[in-house]
């Protein structure tokens, strides 16, 4: 088992790549396509999806649950994708939601700037001018994702394993170096490891969008760790009904095994003051 998670620069050819190794790897593949179809029917529109996938959500939206919503979605159907076995990734912030495991690579494909204009030329049939903006605009819409949502750079090196550059390396020469990188991966122990910490990943994001948006429950900066079905739960809620319901709905969860729960009980008091006058 591999899991590859693919960032990539507007015009760079990174989804081609991500498609090629697909189809040569015989691997499942997770793009914008295939992961608004799991939103959907997780009851998102698609105009929903639209509004947050890559993108820092508008201003106002900051300002709501929407978003939260969409991230804790998004982090199960990812979670849930690569527990399946080997897949590609597009994107959408799955370098960090993987990062650790030991069966996944993560590659960023970059490209100079006016190969991109060419790219972007030639696939929407726009001028020069028409072409740069357009690269500027994903650009933007994408490095602000990543800021708002992971608090992290979308160029940082740090957060890939292979950086190459498709001004030096063909799409078909950047697939082969991928796979070359896919088969020293491809170990029983990283395929069982991985796996095992997936199922855990995947079990503590399942709990948490349970609670927080399938029950309603208010707890506030909720903590779920899994480790082999056990579950730690920590944060914060204004009753101790809320925080035994908490245990009771973990339990109904296939793969939960014991709940340690340590939500503490925390009520707001209004502020005494003195006016001055």
């Amino acid at each position: 088992m591999a899991i590859i998670t693919i960032s990539r620069e507007f015009g760079s050819g990174g989804g081609n790549i991500a498609r090629k190794l697909s189809n040569d790897l015989g691997y499942s593949f997770l793009d914008k396509d295939s992961l608004g179809e799991i939103l959907t029917n997780y009851g998102f529109t698609r105009n929903k999806i639209d509004k947050y996938d890559e993108k820092r959500p508008p201003f106002w939206d900051i300002f709501t649950s929407d978003r939260e919503k969409y991230l804790s979605y998004m982090k199960l159907a990812i979670f849930e994708f690569a527990r399946e076995g080997s897949g590609i990734i597009l994107g959408r912030g799955a370098s960090i939601l993987l990062r650790g495991l030991s069966g996944c690579l993560h590659v960023r494909i970059i490209a100079p700037p006016e190969k991109c204009r060419e790219q972007v030329k030639k696939a929407y049939n726009i001028n020069d001018q028409q072409a740069e903006q357009l690269i500027r605009t994903n650009h933007h819409d994408r490095a602000g994702f990543y800021k708002f949502f992971f608090d992290c750079a979308w160029d940082s090196p740090l957060l890939y394993d292979i950086l190459i550059n498709t001004g030096s390396f063909s799409e078909e020469r950047a697939a082969r170096i991928i796979e070359e990188e896919v088969r020293h991966l491809d170990s029983r122990e990283n395929r069982e490891e991985s796996l095992s910490s997936l199922k855990d990943r995947y079990l503590g994001q399942k709990i948490s969008t349970s609670l927080l948006f399938e029950k309603h429950l208010a707890v506030n900066f909720l903590s779920v760790e899994v480790s082999a079905g056990h579950v730690i739960l920590e944060g914060s809620s204004p009753a101790r009904e809320i925080i035994e319901q908490c245990t009771s709905e973990c339990v109904k969860i296939p793969g939960v095994t014991e709940v340690e729960n340590k939500i503490a009980v925390v009520t707001a008091y209004p502020v005494s003051y003195t006016p001055y006058y």
